[in-house]
């Protein structure tokens, strides 16, 4: 590769299962060979109560260990990102997760956000899951007016770059386990075509299902299916 078409990382961060919420944290997991495989947390659901080890059981689960991150979901700084607290409660989790994310790899890359209000910094992200949507809709008596932007998979990368102020392209794209790396491939194009001086790589969020809850896909042999787990990571 020619050194005026070389790329470079400059800033990462990560929210991953297993306490994997910084780019070292997740360094030393692989490492050390760990894993974010954990027992499912209470406050999700009681899965005892709802354990079958038949897998094709209606209303039951057969797993009891899954990938979880260590965060209040709900939590979220509406007033940090200049979001109004009424539309901040209809954000998908995901978005919210996203946002904090990309705020972070800009800290981590050095960078004064007020440096690239304006620049032609573009924003490729990834997503796969939509429960938070489809959950709105089982009463539409409480559907909030914000809801339709607050699960719009379009809006993950576009509140990225509205709160911002990035002038660049934004799209949110869905090829299921390699959106992430689709995501940085679009990011790559973005730069070396001169539409972008600076772009934001990521995904929210991914679903990674085994017959017995692990996730052996991305560095074992005994990968056989996917797992669902919570993630969501960045990179300029």
């Amino acid at each position: 590769m020619a050194p005026e078409s070389r790329i470079a990382i400059i800033g990462m961060a990560c929210r991953l299962p297993g306490g994997g919420d910084t780019p070292e944290s997740l360094w030393s997991m692989l490492a050390e060979g760990r894993d974010g495989w954990q027992e499912v947390p209470a406050d999700r659901w009681d899965w005892k109560s709802f354990y079958h080890k038949n897998p094709d059981q209606k209303e039951a689960t057969n797993f009891s260990h899954a990938y979880f991150l260590n965060k209040d979901l709900a939590a979220f700084d509406a007033r940090f990102f200049g979001v109004p607290g009424q539309e901040a409660n209809g954000i998908d989790p995901q978005q919210r997760l996203a946002l904090e994310i990309a705020y972070e790899a800009l800290e981590n890359a050095g960078i004064p956000q007020e440096s690239l209000r304006g620049s032609a910094t573009s924003v490729h992200m990834a997503i796969f899951a939509r429960d938070y949507d489809r959950i709105g809709y089982r009463d539409g008596a409480q559907l909030h007016k914000t809801h339709i932007i607050g699960s719009g998979d379009a809006i993950l990368s576009n509140r990225i770059s509205y709160l911002m102020d990035l002038k660049g392209t934004s799209n949110t794209l869905d090829t299921g386990c390699s959106g992430g790396l689709v995501a940085l491939h679009q990011a790559c194009a973005a730069l070396r075509t001169g539409e972008a001086t600076l772009s934001l790589a990521g995904a929210s969020q991914l679903q990674l299902t085994n017959a017995d809850g692990r996730c052996f896909i991305t560095f074992d042999d005994r990968g056989q299916a996917m797992r669902a787990a919570r993630a969501s990571a960045c990179s300029f």
